[in-house]
């Protein structure tokens, strides 16, 4: 067999008319197969005898479902194809009445199949189907029958195998209106009696009694018409109490053309006559929720889309009586526009919505206006699903349209002052998403224009500010409070990441909901830097005060203690040279540390030392600071140096570098290890001083910070020191032209090197 549902669902027809011509060869092939599987005496039948006039029964039916039963010209070529078919049947051997009603039977089972593979079909379609099959039984019956007569046949006995196959009510009705004949279904019906006995005044009997002259008044038109006769009454159910029922009969002539009566189906409509009665309601419902709408909607009808219903916001916003004139003639400015765009629903049946359509209607007073409206058009389609109306549904949104113009021009403006600012500022939506930046954010960041500030391909913010900064915005969006928070940005000019000060301002509709956020990058690092330089010297400072007037208090107070001494036991020789001794040395030590404070506060204010130049022998000096150097510390220090070392240098100075990185190197070295000097000629006119100690190595980030004033490492901060050591080792070593470096790792240990020029006079 073949299988209809193969078809592209794209090109699938929508009615059932249209589906059953699409379909008709698949219909005629399974019941071809059906009916000879089902019926003995059509298996010795050849397919062209089989199939008889069944196209165009088909044919027919789809022609009903198109335009309606109720068309004369249809019934006409139903009766007369049925009747056809019904005589070339009776001429079949061994082919009964009942198998070639067993054959509609089966059609009708192959009719729903086929079509409704495609979706169900439509309530008013299925009871056409189902009239036109009842009509093709009853007229082939009549067809079957007369033939059968004309062979002496009974009619009795052909009748009742129709009354057999029939679900309805069928009857028979002399010329004069008497009822000859009803099926047994009349009795399950009223309880009445069925056949000849249920005819005549019985048959009436179950009418309701307003009915009965109407019945009466039928069967006189039939009768002078010589046609179809068609009733509607009531009829009283035995479980129902009287529900509406529809007689429809077809008339039967003798062989001499003379009417013998008519014989037809009676079908109950009680439900569909309700049906009928609820969807007039409904239509009148829906039409007075139509005129009620707040906003403008009209319907358009027939192919010249005709104005048949508007309601009055609709009239209201044209200003101009459209209702019963065809689009064209009422708006003969959208000739272009409009009209096939409504031509375009009415045939395909597809809906089209047209946003912010711009149109220009005069006003009350007459003047144009310029409006934007939603507008929707949608295809109302019959009980065939042809569409038969256009509706279309307007919003006016032309305050929406210019608010947003307004808007718009508003961004633009603010965009243009933005992106003129030498500084980072971007907005946000209502979740807090980024969706623009100025052009400072690309300059400063020198990425491309859609990088966004968590990029995590060229992480434009520093990865340990991502998440902290996540969880901010969280809170932001859940309060609708400020967003305030410093973040690290990486500028693209040297990579370096510098702080910002970031803030986000929401901005609120009118009921208070926030829409966007508008915010702004402030570059602090400079500040930032600066204000924890001071901060941290201010620490330093107040420290070295703190060190500056403990460590001055003790030689100042021993001297002070010694003069005392001096003034109770002077007389003694001894004891006076003694005290002298003592009192000198502690105000050397004194002076000292205010020459060693002075030299520099002169280094940072960039003045430099003044040293006085002389000829000199640097490995002699080296020799002799050495030694006394070893009465304190014991014998730790190894001298690796030339013979003789002369140049012209400050004594004093090179005395001062050198013991304050011997001091250095034994304070903070391996207390086990020696500790070595080393003198070298680095060229012609340079040599170096390098002081070598063991121990644990200073860390990288601190060997920067070693020569500023009053540094001091972290991990030496239990040592006495004022920090002021290595910063008067660079300035001494600039005073001779030179400098001072250092080289700290765990394998090699860490050298101090002084690199001075051979005449520092130079």
């Amino acid at each position: 067999m073949n299988d209809c549902s193969s078809h592209d669902s794209e090109a699938r027809p929508t009615t059932a008319a249209a589906r059953l011509r699409a379909h008709r060869d698949t219909i005629v092939q399974w019941w071809t197969d059906r009916v000879r599987q089902a019926i003995p005496a059509a298996s010795a039948q050849d397919e062209h005898h089989l199939r008889d006039s069944l196209p165009r029964f088909l044919e027919r039916m789809a022609v009903a479902l198109k335009t309606g039963l109720d068309h004369s010209t249809v019934e006409e070529d139903l009766n007369t194809v049925a009747q056809v078919h019904g005589k070339q049947r009776s001429g079949l051997k061994e082919y009964s009445l009942q198998q070639m009603l067993r054959e509609y039977q089966l059609l009708r089972e192959v009719i729903f199949q086929v079509l409704e593979q495609e979706g169900p079909l439509a309530p008013p379609e299925r009871d056409i189907i189902l009239s036109v099959i009842e009509q093709g039984m009853a007229e082939a019956s009549v067809g079957y029958i007369r033939f059968v007569q004309s062979r002496e046949r009974s009619i009795e006995e052909h009748f009742r195998s129709l009354m057999e196959n029939i679900p309805h009510v069928v009857w028979l009705c002399a010329p004069d209106g008497r009822i000859e004949f009803v099926s047994r279904q009349w009795t399950q019906w009223t309880g009445h009696p069925s056949g000849a006995e249920g005819g005549g005044s019985r048959f009436t009997q179950a009418l309701h009694p307003d009915d009965v002259s109407a019945l009466s008044e039928a069967v006189r038109q039939a009768r002078e018409s010589q046609g179809p006769l068609r009733l509607s009454y009531r009829v009283k159910r035995k479980d129902a109490g009287f529900r509406w029922c529809e007689a429809r009969g077809n008339p039967v002539f003798n062989d001499d053309g003379h009417l013998r009566g008519w014989i037809g189906t009676t079908t109950d409509v009680d439900d569909q006559r309700s049906l009928d009665e609820e969807l007039k309601a409904t239509r009148l419902e829906l039409q007075e929720v139509f005129m009620q709408a707040p906003t403008p909607m009209v319907v358009m009808s027939g192919p010249e889309h005709r104005f048949t219903l508007v309601n009055p916001p609709y009239e209201r916003l044209v200003n101009r009586d459209v209702l019963g004139v065809p689009l064209r003639t009422a708006f003969p400015e959208e000739q272009t526009r409009v009209l096939p765009i409504v031509q375009q629903v009415h045939e395909t049946g597809q809906p089209y919505t047209w946003p912010e359509l711009p149109v220009t209607l005069p006003d009350a007073q007459g003047v144009p206006r310029r409006h934007y409206l939603n507008a929707s058009y949608t295809a109302l389609k019959d009980a065939h699903g042809t569409p038969r109306a256009v509706s279309c549904l307007m919003v006016d949104v032309t305050a929406q349209v210019e608010g947003r113009r307004l808007l718009e021009e508003s961004e633009a403006r603010f965009r243009q002052i933005a992106n003129a600012l030498p500084q980072i500022v971007w907005t946000a939506d209502a979740s807090f998403f980024v969706d623009w930046y100025n052009d400072w954010w690309f300059q400063y960041l020198g990425l491309p224009r859609d990088t966004r500030w968590d990029d995590v391909d060229t992480l434009p913010m520093h990865p340990e500010d991502v998440e902290r900064t996540r969880l901010k915005v969280q809170e932001a969006v859940a309060t609708g409070g400020d967003f305030l928070m410093e973040q690290r940005f990486r500028r693209g000019s040297d990579g370096q990441y510098r702080w910002h000060l970031v803030r986000g301002v929401a901005i609120r509709d009118t009921e208070g909901r926030v829409v966007k956020w508008i915010g702004a990058n402030t570059d602090i690092h400079d500040q930032k830097t600066t204000t924890a330089r001071l901060e941290e010297e201010r620490d330093l400072r107040e420290r070295f005060v703190a060190t500056l007037t403990h460590d001055l208090r003790t030689p100042l107070t021993a001297a002070k203690l010694n003069a005392q001494m001096l003034a109770r036991k002077g007389a003694d020789p001894t004891v006076l040279y003694k005290l002298v001794a003592r009192i000198s040395e502690n105000l050397d030590r004194a002076d000292q540390m205010i020459r060693d404070l002075l030299d520099a506060n002169r280094i940072r204010a960039g003045e430099g030392i003044a040293v006085d130049i002389a000829p000199c022998d640097l490995t002699v000096l080296a020799r002799e600071t050495l030694e006394e150097l070893a009465l304190v510390h014991g014998d730790r220090f190894i001298l690796d140096a030339p013979e003789t070392l002369p140049g012209h240098w400050s004594r004093e100075a090179l005395r001062r570098m050198l013991e304050n990185l011997c001091a250095n190197a034994i304070k903070y070295g391996a207390h086990d290890r020696p500790v070595t000097v080393t003198l070298a000629e680095a060229g012609p006119d340079t040599v170096t001083l390098s002081v070598h100690n063991w121990g644990n190595p200073i860390p990288r980030e601190d060997q920067r910070a070693l020569f500023q004033q009053y540094r001091r490492r972290e991990a030496t901060q239990a040592q006495k020191g004022w920090g002021l050591g290595l910063t008067l080792v660079e300035g001494l070593a600039q005073a001779h032209q030179g400098s001072v470096t250092v080289e700290s790792t765990p394998e090699t240990g860490t050298t101090f090197t002084v690199t001075v020029a051979r005449d520092a006079r130079r």
